[in-house]
Parts: structure tokens; sequence; C-alpha cells
């Protein structure tokens, strides 16, 4: 059976090992041979699935094998606080934590070589724009309070690769996101709001500020990524520099610097 995305990370970060303590009565292992929640094998030594699952999980619409009574070693140590906060410690992270916070708490970094971090949003797109060799894990988590590991799927590419934002895996294409973040930025560049390029909703102040004969031309090249690609915009709009990170520049030196755009814009703007 093939390793599932919840063992391929504990096994990287060697917290694969994790049996299920031995109870007062009844049996140690569940019976299934298949987690209830990555659908991965268990080997005969899964949790029972009521005492690897808290009550407090919610995000039973992850679980790969209903029928099932058996949480694999991997999926158990990807739910428990504990494995965590002793994961933070042992490896001297700068990570707060306090009594339940777990692995629903953060966005993750996992690399096959064992390499592991709570990556910040400069950080995720450092990783988006020189995504890394080999096999690995971007798990975005927008709340603090989302699993996010169980949803992912594993990269295997640095031209097209999956990034788990939240509940939805977005596959990307390195040279399609590296436009959008140009187009994107250059927008802030110019003192827009992240919100506004999201939505397109641009204040009157702030065009007549930027200038119009700035705007419209930067319009022009991030409308066909808001109208065709929302989800690679909403991730664009997370990492992406903001307008406060730019030093305000001139009107020649943006045309200067400003990405060609590989698309045309879908029909024309006629507010102005």
């Amino acid at each position: 059976m093939a390793e599932t995305v919840t063992q391929f990370a504990a096994r990287v970060l060697g917290i694969a090992d994790c049996p299920p303590p031995q109870p007062k009565r009844g049996p140690q292992y569940g019976t299934g041979a298949v987690c209830w929640l990555c659908g991965g094998a268990t080997d005969g030594k899964g949790w029972p699935q009521a005492t690897a699952i808290a009550p407090t999980f919610t995000q039973h619409n992850t679980a790969k094998a209903n029928d099932s009574d058996a949480v694999c070693q991997s999926c158990a140590a990807l739910t428990r606080a504990e494995t965590f906060q002793r994961m933070v410690a042992e490896r001297g992270l700068s990570v707060k934590t306090w009594t339940q916070a777990g692995w629903h708490s953060y966005s993750h970094f996992i690399r096959d070589d064992g390499h592991y971090s709570v990556p910040s949003r400069k950080d995720m797109r450092a990783l988006l724009l020189d995504p890394p060799p080999g096999r690995w894990l971007l798990c975005i988590n927008t709340t603090g309070q989302k699993h996010t590991i169980f949803r992912a799927t594993v990269a295997s590419s640095r031209t097209l690769f999956p990034v788990q934002m939240d509940e939805t895996t977005i596959w990307c294409r390195a040279d399609e996101i590296r436009q959008c973040m140009a187009d994107f930025e250059g927008l802030c560049a110019l003192g827009f709001s992240k919100d506004s390029i999201l939505t397109g909703q641009y204040h009157p102040a702030q065009l007549l500020k930027a200038g119009l004969s700035r705007w419209k031309p930067a319009e022009g090249r991030i409308a066909p990524w808001r109208q065709s690609h929302p989800d690679l915009m909403a991730l664009v709009h997370f990492v992406a520099l903001g307008p406060a990170e730019f030093e305000p520049i001139e009107a020649a030196e943006y045309e200067r610097s400003a990405v060609p755009p590989q698309r045309q814009a879908q029909g024309q703007m006629e507010m102005f």
C-alpha cells in the first residue's frame, strides 16, 4: 500500500513511531488494517479510533476509510499537541506554544531530508518563487484552526506543485505564480492595498494618488488572474509583499521594472 501524505510527513520528521498507550482494559491496538483518517496501512499497530481522535476533532470529512476502527501511528502523531510541542522543543524552534497548541495551529514546511519549519509569509513567498528539489509539503494555515497536513499532497516537482491552503489544494505552475506575484506586487508598489487588488475594488483617492496612467496597465495585467485563477490569486494575496514594504516609485521607474504581461485583459476597463 502506498505511503500517504501523513505517513510521509511523520516518517521524514521522525515521529512515525507513536504507539498507543497500553489501556487498563481492552485491546491496545485497533483491528483495522487501513487507517480511518489517511487510508494508509496500519500494519496491525494502529490506534483505536476512539483513543486517537479527540472529541474536539471536527474534520471528519477528511477521513479516507470511514468503516475502519483504527488510526495509523503517523496520523495519531500528527493529531496530538504533545507531539508537536515536543518536536518544537527538541528542534529549538522559535514557535509559541500553549496547552492546546498543535499541528492545527500553524503552517508547515516539511522536506524529505527531515527539515521542518513554521514558515512566515515571507518564507512562503520565497518557497513559491524558488521551490526546493525533492519531495516536500507546504501547508498554509491562514486561521490557526485547521489541520492542513491530512488534506495535502506531496510535491515532487519544481515546475508544477501542490500547495495546501486551509481546505484547498492549489496546483501551481512555477512560471504562472512568478508572473502573478510580479503583477500583484506591481500594484502594491503603486500603493494599493492587497485586499483591493484581490477584489478589484480600488479606493478612488488611491487611484488618483497613484495616477490612472500607471494604474490602468497594471490592472490590465492582474485582471486575467483575478478572473481565471481565483485560488492562485488568493494564495498570492496571502504571501505577497504589501504596499508598506515598497519604496514609492516614479512612473518611469515602474514602467521600466514592470513584468511584460503574458495575457491580455479580457475586455476594456470603462471606469475612466
